[in-house]
């Protein structure tokens, strides 16, 4: 093999002189790894000056440009990418995975979980504003003063069964009566032909009030708006409160009465009203 200029430099400064010319036949000819050795037995191969053999420069470069193409074509694509390279962030492709099943789909759960949203919204709203009337219709005003009412004031059941007011004179026995399975344990206003009220006085006689033994509020009506009171009703059964039921309250509601009232345990008695 000859060597090239280009790979031994001092060649293409040198070639003119007949030493060096000698030299290099010598040296090609002794090329062959064998032969080299054959020839110098005493010389190892360890013993060999590597700089004695230049590699020669042009293949790298051939190399080099080789896989500038590649690397350049990835250093393009990594510095502007392509809007479609990416799958996860492509809108034609997120539309394509949009099928109509889906679409619908998505809708009927929007719609399950935006009614009971809305319902419940409502209800929430309504009973807000159902508490803001009720906070103001509980206020009132007495002597420029704004007293507010319990709330018995406007939950009552209502007597006004014309038979139980004292003055009409009614004697036993009128329905409704006053056991558990007419009335129950509750607050009650009197109203109608019953009257606005217990009566307040004893009573001595039996069989009036539409039944035969008539009861009274034994106590005090509150004559402050919004106070109450407590005490017991008597029954006249020919002895002066022969029958009795308690607590038995009273609230006064600003122009009316509610009161506390409680099951009888017989027929036979009943709560007698009056104006």
């Amino acid at each position: 093999i000859e060597p090239r200029r280009s790979d031994y430099p001092l060649l293409s400064q040198n070639l003119t002189d007949p030493r060096i010319s000698q030299t290099i036949g010598q040296r090609s000819s002794n090329w062959n790894t064998g032969t080299f050795l054959n020839q110098n037995p005493q010389l190892s191969i360890s013993q060999i000056d590597p700089q004695q053999f230049h590699p020669s420069p042009k293949p790298q470069m051939v190399r080099s440009n080789g896989w500038e193409p590649a690397l350049t074509s990835n250093n393009n694509n990594k510095t502007n990418p392509s809007p479609d390279s990416n799958p996860r962030f492509s809108f034609s492709k997120l539309c394509a995975k949009l099928t109509s099943t889906k679409m619908l789909f998505f809708m009927v759960g929007f719609i399950l979980c935006a009614v009971p949203l809305a319902v419940m919204t409502t209800l929430w709203l309504n009973a807000r504003s159902s508490s803001t009337a009720t906070t103001t219709v509980a206020s009132v005003t007495v002597s420029n003063t704004s007293v507010s009412l319990p709330i018995q004031c406007y939950a009552y059941s209502t007597l006004n069964d014309y038979s139980r007011n004292y003055q009409n004179g009614y004697s036993c026995c009128y329905t409704p009566y006053d056991i558990m399975s007419y009335m129950s344990a509750g607050w009650f206003r009197i109203t109608g032909s019953a009257g606005t009220q217990l009566v307040t006085t004893a009573i001595s006689t039996m069989n009036t009030c539409g039944s035969s033994y008539p009861g009274y509020f034994n106590g005090t009506l509150p004559t402050t708006a919004g106070s109450m009171t407590t005490g017991n009703v008597c029954f006249y059964t020919g002895a002066s409160c022969g029958y009795s039921l308690s607590p038995i309250s009273v609230i006064n509601c600003n122009g009316y009465y509610v009161f506390y009232l409680i099951p009888t345990s017989s027929t036979s008695y009943r709560y007698c009203t009056t104006n």
